[in-house]
């Protein structure tokens, strides 16, 4: 299974054309990782960037200028941050289940 990802050094995310520019590129796209760098707002009202672009915020960097969103169902595992850095690891839901199925013969006496 492949996955889009989004990685925008967006220098803002307040303005209202860069978000409009944001969503149509998430939509176009079917991004599911999305990262965006400097986006010169704390971190502080993510559930309204995460309403705005339809996504959920999983995290940030020390210093709040480094942004992660995944779609519903995706998650985003953050292992280390500084300044600097955001490392973690992205996983689908899809990918971690795994089903077994029975199928068992029957002898009529």
């Amino acid at each position: 299974m492949s996955y889009n990802f989004l990685f925008w050094i967006v220098r803002g995310i307040a303005n209202t054309s860069t978000r409009n520019v944001l969503k149509r590129l998430i939509n176009f796209h079917n991004v599911v990782f999305l990262a965006i760098m400097e986006p010169l707002v704390p971190p502080d009202p993510m559930m309204l960037y995460s309403r705005i672009l339809g996504m959920d915020f999983k995290g940030a960097n020390q210093n709040g200028k480094i942004w992660v969103f995944t779609v519903r169902g995706a998650s985003f595992s953050i292992s280390d941050d500084s300044e600097q850095i955001l490392h973690g690891a992205p996983y689908s839901l899809s990918d971690a289940f795994a089903g077994a199925h029975y199928h068992g013969l029957c002898k009529v006496l």
